[in-house]
Parts: structure tokens; C-alpha cells; sequence
């Protein structure tokens, strides 16, 4: 019956495989799916007669008025208001959902991920982690200490989970430590209020550094590591976190031990005692001196960190100093990992945008800002050096298998996505196939529980130069698209467990405005609550079944969470031309105060996203690289791989994430 009951909400899953569920297990995995699929949720306009309004316009403009006069908590009567429809035979593609046996491998092949695990990720490892804590065959300890960390966020999201489920590990994990910032974040993981900072490192009134009271032998201890780690590398590491250091270091009252005469150096960086010039600071003096030659010396020790230099290093070099560079980069290249040195080139290859997205943690700046000239030979041949450094690597991999498959025009995913997250894994600038009808709407929707939450769209051109019209909370009632667009009344209250909903219909059969190539969703925290704390499920679905009913998970295109921590999210784009939804996993940043879809930064945010995604590495290109490495016969196509290591996405064929899954093994990134 379980496998049954998942089967009607769109999943498919092999019945064998569910015996060894417990009766509460099962329940669990069944709710889960009513979450993903949105079959849990109420779905009530605020306009009673959506998508309709055959109402005046008079009667919407008292009832938004009604509405927003009683703080959201009035809303008509809708006596057509249906619940959710079952679906239970009508969908069009069902996710297959892989049951695997349970090893610690899964756990550890998260932590060592080369990247930094995204919100769903860290929830997967937590819960993994836990059902270890919970298992006497298991210890929890053993698998941190032999998981091969290669993100420092990753091992402080592993020491919090460890202090939740063994608050006395602490010496066991200090012991496992390599660097000083592996000690911070063993602190502040076992002895912050926040364990969240063992991960983020961040110290201000929003993410606040509470400090718990630690022991006399553990103070002493860590005084000792510290004192251990003593380098210039080190001093450069404390003085980058000099003040959650600080805020640390108050509850450990260092200079009352007689440890601190060991660990002074280190100390006296920290509070400030001396004046440390860092080497990244004597790397920006020889910039700021055009000494390309020591910039060079400087960074030559830190491979990774001089090719993500490397463009303002092209910037300053001469005729005289061009060899100096060359050889330098052909020094280093070999010694980063490949998700370094693909990243690396895309900056490269995408030097000459406008405008460009740039992201500074939860902060987005649309640069309109022409890059420095530099020769376009010179660029030229240095990228030559950086695929050639690619290759190489490649080179190094095992030869590929006599079949891969033939997709994956899109950017290599080289890190988890930030603004949203799935149960299908889409990744940035993946095209999905939509099966538009010209006699059909398609509808675009947000549920979430808690503060207020908008939905807008906006039209633009082909070229992504102008905004051809929008719909928002600012226009809902007689805009001048008013036939083709219709929006579900704006909901300003939200309270749990019901939640709320906005809807947009966008109907196809009427005409949409002259030029209308894309259509871009737009979701927005009104009140400046960060979309990350809010729980939301929004997407885009079809509506020519509906028959009356609101929403249908089975007519369900994509849908997503929204996990960015700003109040700003674009998860994808509608490209009418080519009948396709494009994943753009992007957003606008914090936008505080009176916002409109219409008059922000929308349409130039998605075309410096294409531009970007046009000029990056793809999956495509990287398994063709590695084939032409090996110089072995392939044939691309329909590979027979696994599928258990990989799930399907909806309305894609089975070469785009078959395609991803290969490149993430290629450069060591776990799906």
C-alpha cells in the first residue's frame, strides 16, 4: 500500500525495498512526499473567483482594502474553494525515489565534499548523522575523525553535529585539527550558543557570537594547539577572523594561563598588540606598486589562491614580466583541484561581460562597470595554459567508460545551489522541456508559512534590454495586461499551519505584448525577513486539467524551495520562444523597503545569469575533454549507467543528469 500511496502523489519506488521500513519509517517517507509535492498545503486565493475574476474591479479594490485594513487577517468567504485534487492517475512523469542501504560512506561522502554543502545537503548530513548517534553499531566520533575534510565549512557543520550527539568529544576532534581555523571552528562548535558559526565564521548583531563558559583543561588545551599552529600562514588566518577570535577569547581568558606565553604570537595578531602585515596586504602593495615579479614570489605558495589573483596579475604585466607569468601559471596549475582551475577559467572566459552578477555572501551587485583593457592575446594565451593545466589533470582521471551521454549544455556544477533547492536536482542554466499548449494558461505559484511574501513576473525581449510589462502587488487591479495575466490577489498573512498562497495565470491563448520572449518569476519577502527563514514551495504548473481546482501536483512542471539568505529570489526563467523553463538559481539580494517587480533590476539580473551561463565550461564540453585526453573510442549517447546514483529530473531526458553525475566525478563533488 506504501508503495502504492507514493505511486498517487508521484514517485516510484520499488516495493521490495520498502519491507525493511518500520510502520512510523514509512509514515515519515509519505509525508515527506506530501511536503515535496505540495499535496499538504492549503491553496486559497484571495480572490475568491481566480483565475476568472469575473468580479468588478470596484469589488477586488474593496476586498484588497478589507484585507489589508484588518493586517491580512480578513479574506472573503469562498464557497468554491476545493482542496487539493488526488492525482491519482495522471501524472505525467514520476520521480523515482532510490532506497539505499544505509552505510556510513553516505554521511562521510557529504563532509568531504570540495564544496560547501548546500541548506538541503547539511539537513541530509544532520539526519544521517543522528540515525548514526542513535545505532550502537555506529560511533559518530570514529566516522568525523576518518571523513577527509576539504571544506572548512563542512567540518564545522560536522563538529556542531558531533557536540549535539557528544558534547564531551571535544578533545577527540581538537586532536584531528590542521589548522587554526579548524580550532576556531572545534570552539565554537562545542561552546557557542549558535553552532551555526562553526560553519559561516561570522561575528555582528545578526549573526551574534554567544559564548558559553569552557573549562580550565580545555582552555589550556586550546592555548597549547594554538601555540602548535604558530606559522605566518596562521597569523594571516587569525587576523582575517580577528574578531570572532576576540569574542572567543574573552570566554578563555588566555592571559591568565600559563600557556599564553607559548601562544603570544598568535595572541598578540588577535588583540592587536602588534602590527601584522598579512600576506594578502603585501600582495596588494606590490599591485599597488605594479611589482609584478613580487606579487608572484608572494603567492607562488598558495596555488589556488594565485590563479583566483591571476586577472589582476594580467592586468600588470609587461612585456619584460609576461615569461615571469607564464611560467608561473604553468608552476601552479597542476597543484589546485579541478573545480579551482574550471573556475578559474570562466572567470576568464566572462572577463568581458556586462553587466556582471557579483555576489559578496548575501549581497548581489549588478556591475554595469567595463573591465580593465588588458590584450585579448594575452587572455587567449593564458587560458591556453589553464586548458592545458585542465587536460592534464583530466588526463590523469581513469579513461572513460565506451558510452556517455550526449548532454549537459549547461555550466559544470562546481557548487551547491544557494538560492534554492529540490527534490530533482536542477542545476543553474538547465533547460527543461515544456509541453505548452497554445489553448492552456500556465500558472506560476509561492506557498509559504510565516511573514509576507510576494509573487510578481515580468516580460522582456529577446535581447534582454527592455521590460515589456509586469504584474506585481503594486498593479493587480486594471494594468494593461489584464486579459493575458491574471494574479490571485495579493496575501499579507500567513499564519502556521495554514500558510498562504499567491498564484499568477498566464494565459497562452490570448496574445501576449509584442516581443515577449522570456517570462520572469519574481519572489520577494515584503517585510525584509530573509526568504531562507521562511518555509516556501513555489514553482510553475500547468492548467488545462485542473478543472476548477487550484492546484494539481500532477500538473506540477518544477517546483522548488527557496533557501537564499536575502529577500530576493529568480529560481528560474520561461523561455516562450523555445518552450522551455531555464533554472537560473538566482536572486536580486536584500531589497529593503518598497520594491516592484517593474522597477527593479530583473531583466538585466537574468541577462548578465545567460551571458554567464553561455561563456562557462559546460558538462558537454568537460566529458568531451576528458574522451580527447584518453584519445578511446566513445560513443555518446543513452549510456546503461547506475540509475541508482542518480535521480531523474522531470520532463528531461535522461542525458542531462546522467551527464552531470559523470562531471561530478570527474572533479570529486558528490551529487
Amino acid at each position: 500500500m506504501a508503495s502504492w500511496e507514493l505511486w498517487f502523489l508521484g514517485f516510484e519506488v520499488d516495493s521490495e525495498r520498502l519491507r525493511c521500513f518500520t510502520p512510523h519509517a514509512l509514515a515519515q517517507l509519505i509525508g515527506y512526499a506530501h511536503t515535496v509535492s505540495g499535496v499538504d498545503k492549503v491553496w486559497e486565493p484571495l480572490f475568491p473567483d481566480f483565475p476568472q475574476c469575473s468580479s468588478s474591479e470596484l469589488d477586488r479594490q474593496v476586498t484588497m482594502l478589507r484585507h489589508y485594513r484588518s493586517g491580512g487577517r480578513w479574506r472573503p468567504k469562498n464557497p468554491q474553494l476545493s482542496p487539493v485534487i488526488p492525482s491519482r492517475y495522471r501524472w505525467r512523469v514520476h520521480q523515482r525515489l532510490h532506497i539505499t542501504t544505509f552505510t556510513p560512506a553516505l554521511v562521510q561522502d557529504l563532509w568531504s565534499s570540495p564544496v560547501a554543502l548546500s541548506a538541503r545537503q547539511r539537513e541530509a548530513a544532520e539526519d544521517l548523522a543522528l540515525f548514526v548517534a542513535a545505532s550502537p553499531a555506529w560511533d559518530l566520533g570514529d566516522i568525523v575523525e576518518n571523513t577527509h575534510f576539504r571544506h572548512g565549512e563542512n567540518f564545522g557543520h560536522a563538529a556542531a553535529t558531533l557536540a549535539v550527539v557528544s558534547p564531551h568529544a571535544f578533545r577527540r576532534l581538537l586532536a584531528r585539527t590542521h589548522t587554526i581555523t579548524d580550532i576556531l571552528r572545534c570552539i565554537l562548535a562545542f561552546y557557542c550558543a549558535q553552532p551555526d558559526r562553526a560553519r559561516d565564521l561570522r561575528c555582528s548583531r545578526e549573526y551574534p557570537v554567544n559564548m558559553r563558559s569552557i573549562p580550565r583543561e580545555i582552555r589550556r588545551e586550546i592555548l597549547c594547539a594554538m601555540a602548535a599552529a604558530d606559522s605566518q600562514e596562521t597569523r594571516d588566518r587569525v587576523l582575517k577572523d580577528q574578531y570572532v577570535w576576540r569574542r572567543v577569547l574573552k570566554k578563555i581568558h588566555p592571559f591568565d594561563l600559563p600557556e599564553s606565553g607559548a601562544a603570544r604570537p598568535i595572541l598578540d595578531v588577535i588583540f592587536g598588540n602588534v602590527k601584522h602585515t598579512s600576506t594578502n596586504a603585501r600582495v596588494e602593495q606590490a599591485f599597488a606598486q605594479h611589482d609584478v615579479k613580487a606579487a608572484i614570489e608572494l603567492l607562488g605558495p598558495t596555488p589556488g589562491v594565485f590563479l583566483r589573483r591571476l586577472d589582476h596579475l594580467v592586468r600588470l604585466v609587461t612585456t619584460e614580466t609576461t615569461p615571469l607569468l607564464f611560467t608561473a601559471v604553468r608552476r601552479v596549475a597542476p597543484h589546485v583541484s579541478l573545480t579551482t582551475l574550471i573556475s578559474v577559467i570562466n572567470g576568464l572566459r566572462s572577463r568581458e561581460q556586462v553587466p556582471k552578477v557579483i555576489r559578496l555572501a548575501s549581497r548581489v551587485f549588478i556591475s554595469h562597470k567595463p573591465p580593465h583593457p588588458v590584450d585579448k592575446t594575452l587572455v587567449a594565451q593564458v587560458l591556453h595554459l589553464l586548458e592545458q593545466a585542465l587536460d592534464a589533470q583530466l588526463a590523469l582521471k581513469p579513461p572513460p567508460p565506451t558510452r556517455l551521454p550526449d548532454g549537459g549544455a549547461f555550466p559544470v556544477p562546481l557548487g551547491s545551489r544557494w538560492a534554492s533547492t529540490s527534490s530533482v536536482p536542477y542545476y543553474p542554466g538547465q533547460p527543461l522541456k515544456l509541453d505548452l499548449r497554445s489553448e492552456e494558461s500556465i500558472r506560476l505559484f509561492v506557498h509559504w508559512v510565516g511573514d509576507d511574501v510576494d509573487l510578481g513576473v515580468v516580460f522582456a525581449d529577446e535581447t534582454l534590454t527592455h521590460s515589456l510589462g509586469y504584474v506585481d502587488y503594486t498593479n493587480l487591479i486594471g494594468h494593461s495586461l489584464e486579459t493575458t495575466v491574471t494574479h490571485s490577489g495579493d496575501v499579507v498573512y500567513a499564519p502556521a499551519p495554514k500558510g498562504a498562497c499567491e498564484m499568477i495565470d498566464i494565459k497562452l491563448s490570448r496574445k501576449l505584448p509584442p516581443r515577449v520572449r522570456y517570462i520572469i518569476p519574481s519572489i520577494i519577502s515584503f517585510n525584509g525577513v530573509k526568504l531562507g527563514q521562511i518555509p516556501t514551495l513555489t514553482g510553475l504548473m500547468h492548467t488545462h486539467q485542473l478543472q476548477g481546482h487550484h492546484f494539481d501536483p500532477s500538473e506540477v512542471t518544477s517546483s522548488a524551495s527557496i533557501t537564499v539568505e536575502s529577500t530576493s529570489a529568480v529560481p528560474f526563467i520561461i523561455d516562450v520562444a523555445a518552450k522551455q523553463l531555464v533554472w537560473l538559481d538566482s536572486s536580486l539580494g536584500t531589497r529593503k523597503g518598497e520594491f516592484s517587480a517593474g522597477r527593479s533590476e530583473l531583466v538585466e539580473l537574468v541577462r548578465a545569469e545567460l551571458q554567464r551561463i553561455k561563456t562557462h565550461i559546460s558538462v558537454h564540453e568537460l566529458l568531451r575533454r576528458w574522451v580527447s585526453v584518453h584519445d578511446v573510442d566513445v560513443e555518446f549517447g543513452n549510456p546503461e549507467i547506475d540509475y541508482a546514483q542518480v535521480v531523474e529530473p522531470v520532463f528531461t531526458g535522461p542525458q542531462d543528469p546522467m551527464a552531470v553525475a559523470w562531471a561530478q566525478r570527474l572533479i570529486g563533488i558528490s551529487a
